[in-house]
């Protein structure tokens, strides 16, 4: 897996994989590192708004956690 921040954004990601049957095995925490997050929207058949909507709702998601 990969070493994420000791965070609360690294921990919400651990329990998320482990409410979904995920292994966590390989995962490892950082004091000194802050997790981080990648987006891919794959949306063939969505209108450019309703992608903009998604994106700025993670925008705002993601500002609460820091």
């Amino acid at each position: 897996m990969g070493k994420l921040g000791d965070d609360e954004f690294g921990r919400m990601l651990v329990a998320i994989l482990r409410e979904n049957d995920v292994s966590d095995d390989g995962v490892t925490f950082d004091a000194g590192a802050r997790t981080t997050l990648a987006l891919f929207l794959y949306a063939p058949m969505a209108s450019a708004s309703l992608c903009s909507i998604v994106i700025l709702a993670l925008i705002c998601f993601l500002r609460q956690l820091s």
